[in-house]
């Protein structure tokens, strides 16, 4: 299964094996997000430095990441532990090119850090 997220002007596409997904098996994912406007300020803004290609592309991956962590709908403390493994095999930097392997390692952090909390909350 492919999860296809469109962040900005860019599409996203990240393979999810389907067996390791904490849900069991489905065919399909729906997600759905509503961005609020943003509120027009009174003075205008000085215009932001230009970010980095590499931070954009990290920033776009772990907003997929994040919004798949946060849609599996967790219970118990085994379950996590196959959507542990699910993002550590979407995203391990071996499968990577070498410009891309310091992104995909940070994604993989910052995703056990969310299941830890998570795994927190399960546990109070």
């Amino acid at each position: 299964m492919t999860l296809v997220v469109y962040f900005g002007s860019d599409k996203l596409a990240v393979p999810v094996p389907v067996a390791d997904l904490a849900v069991g098996d489905i065919s399909s994912l729906e997600l759905s997000c509503t961005l609020q406007a943003a509120h027009q300020k009174a003075r205008p803004m000085a215009p932001e430095p230009a970010a980095k290609q590499a931070d954009l592309q990290e920033d776009s991956l772990w907003s997929v990441t994040e919004t798949f962590i946060r849609a599996q709908p967790i219970k118990a403390k085994d379950q996590l532990t196959k959507l542990r493994r699910a993002v550590t095999l979407i995203y391990h930097p071996d499968q990577y090119a070498e410009n891309e392997r310091d992104i995909r390692t940070r994604i993989i952090a910052r995703a056990n850090d969310l299941i830890d909390k998570i795994g927190q909350q399960i546990a109070a």
